[in-house]
């Protein structure tokens, strides 16, 4: 009988602490469930089934790379709950700091009197210990470079391919979007320098042709998207290729915006 966990969460939004604890999840079990929370007294940044898309999207390589069957729900009562009625035999929970830990040892003691078939499993969030927690807006923004950083970062965390890695296998973002090298991006690709820098990035590139790029996969040099990044602008439900023109364009202006680094990436 396939193993299968339960990790759940609010995901509003989803941030590199909890696509770490995927990652990690991914490889505990035959089959991982993502339950997304929703709570009718709160009003959330995102909806849920914009949280679900997201997760889906950004979720999929790593669940393939593992070999694990990924499924998708949404609760409202207790996670322990949720993980019986998924027939979850695992429950993964996230730990940022030692105040998590003592907050979850209290949650599972509870959950193991309601459901004793169920355990409690624990995974650090490295992510979220090596690199700075992005911070979104309370609103997201409309228009503008503003609405491109919103994008890139909260949204799409491009860092989580692009950034390039330190030995800790951490992201190094001292040099945002810079690349990864072959064997350090996601399932041991490389991974292109997208930093305005001329000569290793995309510093000769319109902003058209980036917006163009993010809906088509075309390359201005008459190349075309392959791998994880042709799967990014398809995407599972939803890619870059449905959002809108302004907001392609806004990504566009924002990648343009950030600071140049060279790193070649062959």
């Amino acid at each position: 009988m396939a193993r299968t966990a339960l990790y759940a969460g609010s995901f509003d939004p989803v941030t590199n602490g909890h696509l770490d604890v995927v990652r990690h999840a991914v490889r505990l079990a035959e089959k991982l469930v993502i339950a997304v929370g929703v709570n009718p007294g709160k009003a959330p940044l995102f909806s849920a089934d914009e949280r679900l898309s997201m997760l889906k999207d950004i979720c999929a390589p790593l669940a393939r790379e593992a070999k694990c069957e990924l499924d998708y729900v949404t609760f409202s009562g207790l996670v322990v709950e949720a993980a019986r009625k998924a027939g979850a035999t695992l429950l993964i929970r996230g730990l940022r700091d030692s105040t998590d830990f003592n907050y979850e040892m209290q949650m599972a003691g509870m959950n193991e009197a309601m459901a004793p078939g169920i355990q409690s499993v624990f995974l650090p969030a490295w992510l979220a210990t090596f690199a700075p927690r992005e911070n979104p807006p309370t609103a997201a923004p409309t228009t503008g470079q503003a609405r491109g950083e919103y994008l890139t970062r909260a949204v799409s965390h491009c860092g989580e391919c692009h950034n390039p890695r330190t030995m800790t296998m951490a992201t190094d973002n001292s040099r945002f979007l810079a690349g990864a090298a072959k064997g350090k991006g996601p399932e041991g690709s490389a991974v292109p320098n997208i930093t305005p820098d001329r000569e290793t990035g995309l510093g000769s590139w319109t902003e058209e042709q980036i917006a163009d790029y993010l809906e088509t996969g075309n390359k201005p040099d008459g190349d075309v998207a392959g791998g994880l990044m042709a799967e990014v602008i398809q995407g599972s439900s939803a890619g870059y290729k449905d959002l809108t023109k302004a907001d392609r364009l806004a990504i566009a202006n924002y990648l343009k915006s950030i600071p140049p680094i060279k790193n070649k990436i062959d």
